[in-house]
């Protein structure tokens, strides 16, 4: 009948879009509140948000899973530093 699953453009549309969202939300979190804890934990979610769509797009790209932060950093999916280790549970990503 239809097609299962998403496309790699559909996937990047909505990194991209959950990008422009992230980058209202991080500087108004000293307005809102002045928690550095609650910084942190918004930092680390956006941080998460972006892990796993990249790794959904990295496998529809690549036609496996990677092994590391670091691969999704070298190909270009995201940006930033590859400090956390991911783990795959049952077809759950685990990151640590």
């Amino acid at each position: 009948m239809g097609r299962s699953g998403f496309t790699a453009v559909e996937l990047i549309v909505s990194l991209l879009i959950i990008s422009i969202l992230m980058t209202g939300v991080l500087p108004t979190l000293g307005v809102l509140k002045s928690s550095e804890d609650v910084k942190q934990e918004l930092i680390l979610a956006a941080d998460e948000v972006a892990i796993k769509l990249g790794i959904s797009v990295y496998q529809i790209l690549y036609d496996r899973l990677p092994e590391s932060v670091e691969d999704l950093v070298h190909s270009g999916i995201i940006t930033g530093e590859g400090a956390r280790e991911i783990e795959y549970v049952e077809g759950t990503v685990i990151l640590k």
